[in-house]
């Protein structure tokens, strides 16, 4: 059955003629670029070594700056930190688009990466709450590139591979994740954890884990400067100059027509850019949640953890989810995307509840760290590692549905919003949703975990009952088209 039938009547597993056929496609387009790809998948690990490394000790760092007074009110103040720089990133994603259209995909990538470098160098010198907004804000102004990257790699690859290298793409990410967080909890205050007594270190705590995160972004660029490929063809060409040509071409061929915004909002494309925004913007509210449920005192409902501590604790997640995505290209292949987002995107409705649970039983036994506990723990993110998944099903869904690179550029700048939305309002509504949770007598403090399995209710909802995968489609055929010369004529 093709993927134009009716999913609710196809059978849940591919057939052996479609495994076949996959394999042979496979063995027909060669072998992966590795070195390429490597190269990406370094670069793309910055942000997840560098920016988010602050997660174990963000909130005290506001505790030990005079931000805050009380431990219980770091939640108003960090998520701000933390959003700040999807805010800024907000207002770049066209321009960064376009920048790489004119001068290619691999220069804006790389300057992103050294933006972050100085960003989270910034960050660790940072006194003041204002110094820690701007120094984020910095990161945010060069370090969006994420939809680049994404459109990189499908330029690269025939579509018989985007399951392994989306795949890959997000357990990159989650590796520096696995490398930073600890490191970044183990690294702060370094007179502690360290032994250095420098009085640099006393006057700056935070700043050795942040150098480190930034000396990490500038070995990442300086190797993707040599092993990266460009794969924009003809970059360095201004717009109007390429668009001159196509102008003159239009001129013996008759009316082309070009693929805008609106042309790529179909209702299959529409409701997979809608479950990107609702699936992200749960994963940025629960992300930030995680480290100051786990900074909170016992009897407010965390788990009050020390900074290395706190820095295992997300490492152990991305680690978990390091291995589930491992079986994402399998599992893709035997499933199909679509069936696989709709069924790990349920996962959500077992995680939020495991919270309480796990606060239950460090109060019961008061002891955070009692087995009972942590085996919570594990299973909480068992349940989040299937979650991990819906983000490579949705990148793939979304490349599938593109007929051409303009109408991939469009959609991955779609979708680039859908994400950057999210981190902007997600970690600062989540952390003061937990800040009002405990100064609430309702539900005892655990009212932002009934908020968010709402939240998780809505979107599996919506992915069973609306989400499709349908692909090449032909949006130059949709009635919001309209010609080159039609189009010259508005943007001049």
């Amino acid at each position: 059955m093709t993927r134009e039938a009716d999913p609710e009547r196809a059978p849940l597993l591919r057939n052996e003629s479609e495994d076949a056929a996959d394999a042979k496609k496979r063995q027909e387009y060669g072998a992966m670029p590795w070195t390429s790809l490597w190269a990406i998948y370094f670069v793309n690990s910055v942000p997840g070594m560098a920016f988010l490394m602050i997660l174990p000790f963000v909130n005290q760092m506001l505790l030990d700056n005079g931000v805050v007074q009380d431990p219980e009110e770091a939640g108003y103040y960090s998520g701000f930190v933390e959003s700040v720089f999807a805010i800024v990133q907000l207002f770049m994603i066209i321009p960064v688009s376009h920048s790489a259209e004119i001068f290619g995909r691999k220069p804006v990538i790389l300057i992103g990466s050294l933006g972050i470098a100085i960003s989270s160098a910034c960050f660790g010198l940072s006194k003041t709450y204002t110094g820690m907004l701007l120094s984020r804000a910095l990161g945010g102004a060069v370090g969006g590139t994420w939809a680049i990257t994404r459109v990189m790699l499908n330029e690269m690859l025939p579509r018989v591979h985007h399951a392994t290298a989306f795949g890959g793409l997000s357990i990159s990410y989650r590796i520096g994740q696995i490398i930073g967080l600890p490191l970044g909890g183990y690294l702060a205050h370094p007179e502690r954890h360290v032994g250095l007594t420098d009085p640099f270190w006393e006057e700056y705590p935070f700043a050795l884990p942040c150098f480190v995160g930034a000396a990490f972004a500038v070995l990442a660029s300086t190797f993707g400067y040599f092993t990266i490929p460009e794969t924009l063809k003809n970059p360095w060409t201004p717009f109007r100059s390429q668009q001159r040509i196509s102008d003159s071409q239009v001129v013996s061929t008759g009316p082309q027509k070009i693929v805008t915004y609106r042309n790529v909002l179909t209702k299959t494309t529409f409701h997979q850019l809608l479950g990107c925004f609702l699936v992200c913007i749960l994963g940025e509210i629960i992300f930030p949640l995680l480290s100051l449920w786990a900074f909170t005192p016992l009897e407010a409902g965390g788990l009050q953890l020390d900074e290395a501590s706190i820095g295992t604790l997300l490492g152990i997640r991305s680690a978990m989810q390091i291995v589930g995505l491992m079986f994402m290209p399998t599992l893709e292949r035997r499933f199909g995307a679509e069936r696989l987002y709709k069924v790990t995107v349920c996962a959500w409705l077992f995680t939020f509840p495991l919270f309480p649970v796990a606060n239950l039983f460090a109060r019961w036994y008061d002891d955070s760290k009692h087995p009972l506990v942590w085996a919570t723990i594990l299973v909480m993110y068992t349940m989040w590692t299937f979650t991990a998944l819906t983000w490579p099903c949705l990148t793939i869904m979304l490349n599938a549905a593109s007929s051409s690179p303009e109408a991939l550029t469009r959609l991955n700048a779609l979708s680039q919003f859908t994400i950057v939305i999210p981190q902007a309002v997600g970690p600062a509504f989540g952390t003061s949703l937990f800040a009002f949770s405990l100064q609430t007598p309702f539900l005892h403090g655990h009212l932002v975990w009934v908020v968010l399995f709402l939240f998780a209710c809505v979107l599996s909802t919506h992915a069973w009952l609306f989400v499709r995968e349908e692909d090449n489609i032909d949006f130059l055929n949709t009635e919001v088209a309209v010609s080159r010369d039609e189009h010259a004529e508005r943007v001049e």
